[in-house]
């Protein structure tokens, strides 16, 4: 038959099991505002019965586990849109530094700056013998010269801080690798009992959302709570293991790989593409076209300046035998970083060269072929192009303003699912004052009334004392 014990008994785990309810319910509403923090739950369940003669007879409760309430789902969900929108972020921001390299349309870009120099080669065909028109051209070749070496010089920068970037990137995704691999040691060891260590499954939630955003991520849970990490196919985390990712090579063909593996992990995803798409396509591109430029000037000025005739170059009559001009290169250099106004020119500005007739005082014909090359087709690049070279450049321009604009509206598309995708989480596992509030008071009526059991029992005893 049943016992004062009995219903003592019943009634200490029923208190028991509430009380630890309401430090649960205390702890959930401690972390309310925690980045990453889901909710936890207790799991009551009652004890094994007693079988009496009466029958079998209730035991009271016990606390089974403290679960951990999460969708894995929404997990994948929110770690997918969350890498693409970190890519594209990532991409967007680093072609705004190469758009700020050109800085254009302005007033002081490098197409402005062509221009002037064109103009001023109509300047001087207009007063082929001023002299002040010559030193024009020679300031404004100048400023050509150095608007392109600028432009290289500020493109290697971006390049060697986005190398710098793709390096902490590398060694931050290791990082997070290791810290996984030791979370997946402590959880198995935790769960080994059967119970749910959600604070520490919370911590590696944590890092592994942040790893999403470096690469995209496929994460298996196996049985014992350890979980294997995938990037691109391959294992980076399994259990207490991590490999170490690397990368190796120069731009274009720089890679990522396994730290003692030369094969490359294609299409990682996340932060770590963009880096290396911008350093291997959109970075190579621009320089390339921008040393096409450079390249296209020197070759079409010199071309037309070598047949002209420069005062200081061949400074008396008559003509030599065989003159085909002076033969006076206007700019040197092979690309963007090296073009300059050649030593001559910049010495003298005589042996500017207007006309084409030795000795020929007020000729104007190579002034006006070259003020012409702001519109004539220009062979530029490998393939040529027949484009002028100022559309080439406005080219250069206009496709990297497109990379920019679509990358911005990616991140856009993304940032947005990846902020719906978490606001779906959070309404699973967010911490909601207003329901636990409602918990709490559930679990302290419980409380209540498992004392009063015990305030029952003990007038039920005074009762029996006092019949003595």
């Amino acid at each position: 038959m049943s016992t004062f014990g009995g219903i003592l008994s019943i009634a200490r785990s029923a208190i028991n099991a509430h009380q630890t309810a309401i430090q649960v319910i205390s702890h959930n509403v401690a972390n309310a505002e925690t980045p990453g923090y889901s909710r936890q739950r207790v799991a009551l369940q009652e004890n094994w019965p007693a079988r009496l003669p009466q029958g079998i007879l209730g035991t009271g409760v016990f606390v089974r586990d403290v679960t951990q309430v999460r969708d894995s789902l929404l997990d994948v969900s929110y770690r997918r849109d969350s890498s693409s929108a970190a890519g594209f972020g990532l991409r967007r921001d680093l072609l705004g530094q190469i758009e700020q390299v050109f800085h254009e349309p302005s007033e002081d870009g490098l197409a402005a700056t062509l221009d002037a120099f064109w103009n001023s080669w109509s300047d001087l065909a207009n007063a082929p013998d001023n002299p002040a028109a010559r030193q024009v051209v020679l300031q404004r070749g100048a400023q050509v010269a150095a608007g392109l070496n600028a432009q290289a010089t500020r493109l290697d920068e971006v390049k060697a801080d986005t190398v710098a970037k793709l390096n902490r990137s590398v060694g931050l995704i290791n990082d997070y690798a290791s810290q996984v691999a030791q979370l997946n040691g402590q959880i198995v060891i935790a769960e080994s009992g059967g119970q749910t260590a959600s604070d520490l499954r919370d911590s590696r939630n944590r890092i592994i959302d942040d790893m999403s955003k470096l690469a995209s991520l496929q994460v298996i849970e196996g049985r014992d709570g350890g979980v294997a990490v995938i990037v691109s196919n391959q294992t980076l985390v399994d259990g207490t293991a991590a490999k170490q990712l690397a990368f190796s090579g120069n731009p274009p063909s720089l890679q990522l790989n396994f730290k003692g593996s030369a094969d490359a992990i294609p299409a990682v995803g996340g932060e770590l593409s963009a880096l290396t798409e911008v350093l291997n396509r959109d970075l190579v591109q621009t320089r390339a076209r921008l040393d096409d430029l450079a390249r296209g000037v020197v070759s079409a000025v010199n071309d037309i300046h070598r047949q002209g005739w420069s005062p200081a170059a061949e400074p008396t009559p008559p003509e030599p035998v065989g003159w085909a001009g002076s033969n006076v290169d206007f700019f040197t250099g092979t690309d963007a970083a090296s073009i300059s106004v050649s030593a001559a020119v910049a010495a003298d500005r005589d042996m500017v060269a207007a006309g084409s007739v030795f000795g020929g005082s007020g000729d104007n014909t190579i002034a006006l072929r070259l003020g012409q090359l702001r519109d004539s087709a220009v062979a530029v690049g490998s393939p040529p192009s027949t484009l002028s070279l100022a559309n080439h450049y406005r080219d250069t321009v206009t496709t990297l303003a497109l990379d920019t604009n679509a990358a911005t509206n990616a991140s856009l598309v993304h940032e947005t699912l990846a902020s719906q995708s978490d606001t779906r989480r959070q309404s699973v596992s967010g911490v909601s004052t207003d329901e636990e509030l409602v918990q709490l008071m559930r679990s302290q009526q419980a409380y209540v009334a498992a004392t009063r059991l015990i305030s029952a029992v003990d007038e039920m005893a005074q009762a029996l004392l006092n019949m003595v």
